[in-house]
């Protein structure tokens, strides 16, 4: 039970990270996220790939670097809805993807995105990376966490939301978002939904 308490813990963290600007900018795609960047995080990660478009969708790969089996474990971390009024991105995020789209029940451009970044990723000959159901997790807050429940149900890997938003009204677009067809039942199979306040965890 402990071991699922951590992982929650890490995945809380990592959710709320993907919301740092310095992974973004960075040229270098190796960065490294480990204690020093949050002092909960319990595990340390590579910087493997991200994504930044222009409907305000902001994603990241991780990489376990301290893997518990001697096998890479693999993190997509998914940015939600940001606060700050002077980058822009409200408009996109709050009023864009959380009104217009998500609360009429249809998927916003962000989320699509966000399926295109993870097939992309996937089948990225230079990463080479063999992503998983047993080796890869989705974890997101907010926008971010109804991302992260839209990706489990598309690609049928574990998802960690965070106060996100509910996607059961939008299962019918996700043919649309990414072209492939995923048979899971949406009844949380796969999905861990958390509920906090204040702080993510």
């Amino acid at each position: 039970m402990q071991d699922k308490a951590n992982t929650i813990k890490e995945m809380g963290v990592l959710s709320e990270i993907v919301y740092k600007n310095d992974y973004f900018l960075n040229t270098n795609p190796d960065t490294i996220i480990n204690h020093s960047d949050h002092n909960q995080l319990q595990n340390t990660y590579t910087v493997r790939a991200t994504s930044n478009t222009a409907s305000g969708f902001q994603g990241m790969l991780l990489e376990n670097e301290n893997p518990q089996n001697g096998e890479s474990r693999y993190v997509f971390a998914f940015r939600g809805t940001e606060p700050s009024l002077f980058n822009g991105e409200p408009i996109k995020d709050l009023i864009i993807a959380d009104i217009a789209y998500m609360g009429t029940g249809t998927a916003p451009q962000q989320m699509k995105d966000a399926m295109a970044f993870v097939y992309d990723v996937m089948h990225d000959p230079n990463l080479n990376l063999t992503l998983n159901a047993s080796n890869t997790s989705f974890t997101g807050h907010s926008l971010g966490g109804a991302i992260a429940g839209m990706a489990s149900y598309v690609y049928g890997f574990d998802a960690y939301t965070f106060n996100g938003f509910g996607i059961k009204n939008m299962l019918w677009d996700a043919d649309d978002i990414s072209g492939i067809n995923h048979p899971l039942e949406m009844d949380n199979y796969g999905i861990d939904v958390y509920q906090t306040l204040g702080e993510y965890l």
